[in-house]
């Protein structure tokens, strides 16, 4: 994290209140309409997500725990997506008009580019 910060880079950090971090800033409370709004936009109607909105009184801890969203294990994690990221997390980056880069990306992953970039698109865009 220091070498982040010595380059000017803004570093996020989750913190709890034992954490005695002085420079932690607390993000202020989402408003009940945003936060309605919000959880109409996961597929609950307006009645749903209201009461969703003031049994968990707009704690998005809680709400993950009520919806068992904790439990769900989306398909990114399974081994796939995990195998799938490697290449993305070990290159960072690459030119798909660079045929070495592309080889490179090959060699990572075990399969065609595009192959590749369909299980990648499968696998985290087309969730």
């Amino acid at each position: 994290m220091s070498y982040a910060l010595s380059r000017n880079h803004t570093v996020i950090w989750a913190v709890t209140p034992e954490d005695q971090v002085s420079t932690a800033e607390k993000l202020p409370r989402v408003e009940r309409e945003g936060f309605v709004k919000a959880i109409e936009e996961c597929g609950f109607d307006y009645v749903q997500a209201g009461k969703i909105a003031t049994d968990t009184a707009r704690d998005v801890n809680v709400v993950r725990r009520r919806l068992k969203i904790d439990k769900l294990k989306p398909e990114w994690a399974n081994r796939d997506g995990i195998s799938a990221l490697l290449p993305i997390i070990l290159l960072g980056q690459w030119n798909e008009n660079v045929p070495g880069d592309l080889k490179l990306v090959e060699k990572l992953c075990g399969k065609t580019y595009s192959d590749y970039v369909k299980d990648i698109t499968r696998i985290y865009i087309n969730v």
